[in-house]
């Protein structure tokens, strides 16, 4: 069984990296999207194991996506971490349906890997 990841990242550059560390040191299977629009064509057409995602979207917040995610009886067993680097303005816990985890940007990208294995 391959474990895919979706990583929803709106810095370009920050999600080629991503994909690249997940992929190469991960062995994990990576569908990229820079913003939250198509989210519901990739769970639908491919669901991932698990999401990862950053809070700041532009037009859709994370945290919103992660809520609608979790309200969906189709989707809500997913894990969804979240990652901000604005971690001391971000606010969990007024969302209904909070993610499985949060890191806060910069990351330890082999902290990451360890966590990633407690949800696949």
């Amino acid at each position: 069984m391959v474990n895919r990841i979706l990583v929803i990242e709106d810095n370009k550059d920050i999600l080629l990296a991503l994909t690249d560390i997940l992929e190469l040191f991960g062995g994990y299977e990576v569908t990229g999207l820079q913003d939250g629009a198509d989210i519901w064509d990739v769970i639908t057409n491919d669901p991932p194991s698990l999401i990862l995602m950053d809070i700041m979207l532009g037009e859709k917040d994370g945290r919103q996506i992660c809520n609608e995610v979790k309200l969906n009886k189709e989707t809500a067993h997913i894990p969804v971490i979240l990652f901000s680097a604005m971690a001391k303005f971000v606010q969990l816990e007024n969302t209904v349906h909070g993610p499985d985890e949060f890191f806060e940007k910069p990351f330890d990208m082999y902290q990451l890997l360890e966590k990633l294995k407690k949800y696949m």
